[in-house]
């Protein structure tokens, strides 16, 4: 079956490389392939022009949109690692240069009809349909030029417009949820989007690993209660990232993303508490753009966790004491209305045993609180 649909696919291949030539084609190809982003440019200055601020939601989630879909392709590339037919077949007619990358999926294709219904959304059929022609010129280039499968547009394109499809249904949740909760929200789509360039720039950036990085690891590698003057978290977060992602730069450091995070959740909630929650928004966001906690949020040394963990313990001890100077009002209040009250001892000695019931019950969850803020110090 596989070998059929494969012959299939090498048979169309031909077809269009060879079997379509014209010089028509051999000029605008190449230049469909290559400048196709010029016309997708004007599209959006026109949408721009026209629509004003209407146009603002449909261009971002393009963007967006393109971004995911080439990062999508991207790893889909490396996982198929399917090789290119212009370094594979006999015969090719090749118009431009032949990379070294990997075949499927054609990201040309994915970034292209990710483009579709994201800049037609809320911009009508017209823009749909012009937006639909270019990515179908787009993937016919790539295969008339030799460079793709017809297989590898394919499933270039339905990436793109699976991708798509989960740009917009997010941007629709997260609109409908803004309006009740907005600054839980602003908070969520922040640390994601901040989360997930951050993992991209682990997996395509140029920053090796420091050498604190590259001795922690080798602590991972052989785990032991202490490593020079540092205690064993580190290494034991470490070991679990190598764990799930391999002995990788990936997962050396996604940890550090992890923490980054959390610390400003943590920060938000604490902020809330103490403020409101407006304050701890601010706080959270602040702290994921200075330069000095941003970068913390790509190397994983001691700090990225280290900042956690005092976050969690300032947020742990505030609800601990918060919630002892609950239990104290409470009794204030109790003993105030015993002594107001006249009624008979055995009233009375109801009362006290309600009262010390509710204000154990209060002091229990405080010692919770306080019993975890004392075993993250």
């Amino acid at each position: 079956m596989l070998e059929t649909l494969r012959e299939i696919d090498t048979s169309l291949f031909y077809l269009i490389n060879r079997g379509l030539q014209n010089i028509i084609f051999d000029v605008s190809m190449p230049i469909i392939t290559d400048r196709y982003y010029f016309i997708i440019l004007a599209l959006m200055i026109y949408l721009a022009s026209t629509h004003k601020k209407k146009a603002v939601i449909p261009i971002v989630l393009t963007i967006i949109s393109v971004a995911f879909a080439d990062w999508t392709g991207n790893i889909l590339k490396h996982l198929i690692e399917r090789v290119r037919p212009c370094h594979t077949l006999e015969g090719v007619r090749l118009l431009v240069g032949c990379t070294n990358s990997f075949s499927m999926p054609s990201n040309h294709a994915a970034n292209s009809f990710a483009i579709i219904l994201a800049l037609s959304y809320m911009s009508g059929k017209w823009v749909r349909w012009m937006a639909l022609t270019v990515a179908m010129l787009v993937g016919f280039s790539r295969v008339y030029i030799g460079v793709h499968y017809p297989s590898d547009v394919l499933v270039g394109a339905l990436t793109g417009i699976a991708v798509s499809i989960l740009v917009i249904k997010f941007y629709e949740w997260a609109s409908v949820r803004y309006k009740f909760k907005p600054y839980n929200t602003a908070l969520l789509i922040s640390l994601l989007g901040l989360s997930l360039f951050r993992i991209y720039y682990i997996t395509h950036g140029i920053i090796d690993l420091s050498p604190d990085e590259a001795h922690y690891w080798e602590w991972a590698r052989r785990l032991d209660l202490s490593y020079y003057s540092k205690g064993p978290m580190i290494a034991y977060l470490i070991a679990f990232g190598t764990a799930i992602f391999g002995d990788n730069v990936f997962g050396i450091r996604i940890m550090a993303v992890v923490s980054s995070a959390l610390s400003s959740i943590f920060l938000y909630l604490l902020g809330k508490k103490l403020f409101d929650e407006r304050t701890g928004l601010a706080a959270a966001v602040l702290m994921q753009i200075i330069p000095l906690y941003s970068a913390y949020g790509v190397l994983f040394t001691i700090d990225s966790p280290f900042i956690f963990f005092w976050v969690l313990s300032l947020y742990l001890f505030y609800s601990a004491v918060n919630r002892d100077a609950l239990s104290v009002m409470s009794n204030n209040e109790s003993k105030d209305r015993n002594a107001l009250c006249v009624m008979c001892n055995e009233i009375k000695d109801k009362n006290s045993s309600f009262i010390t019931h509710h204000g154990l019950r209060i002091t229990h969850h405080a010692f919770t609180h306080y019993g975890l803020w004392l075993l993250l110090g």
